[in-house]
């Protein structure tokens, strides 16, 4: 279960980090 949990989680995690780093690029 744990291991499940953590793989739904990390790509979510990319996401978000692709998302911050491209506004901040933009900014």
């Amino acid at each position: 279960a744990r291991g499940n949990r953590v793989m739904t989680v990390a790509p979510r995690y990319d996401q978000y980090r692709d998302g911050w780093d491209t506004s901040v690029l933009v900014e």
